[in-house]
């Protein structure tokens, strides 16, 4: 199937999107449920790539998901969680900071905005 049959079957009616193209290891996709981004995500990263941005929108209770994974020569370790309660989101950002790693990406559609990662 080609970029463009692909795109037209996955693109749900009235929706327009805008999509930038290069010649490097890079895939992106959109508008993906949380399964379908998961089993994206974790294919991929068996294959060295890493993500290099993440959008989740829709509502709360179906939230679509928009990423872009890059193939670089040194792959970055990255962590990727989803569906986490508030807690067990805290427990993992502690415990991934004490070895090194920091926030890429954050969003909840349960927690106020002005709720910041301690």
């Amino acid at each position: 199937m080609s970029v463009a049959e692909e795109s037209a079957r996955l693109r749900p009616p009235g929706r327009n999107f805008v999509m930038l193209f290069n010649s490097q290891n890079i895939v992106a996709w959109h508008d993906r449920n949380t399964a379908e981004h998961i089993s994206r995500r974790d294919q991929l990263a068996a294959q060295g790539f890493s993500p290099i941005s993440l959008s989740i929108y829709g509502e709360p209770t179906d939230p679509r998901y928009a990423a872009v994974m890059v193939k670089r020569a040194q792959p970055i370790a990255t962590h990727s969680m989803a569906g986490l309660s508030s807690a067990a989101c805290e427990k993992n950002v502690r415990a991934d900071g004490g070895g090194g790693f920091r926030p890429l990406h954050h969003h909840s559609h349960r927690c106020p905005a002005e709720r910041g990662i301690r």
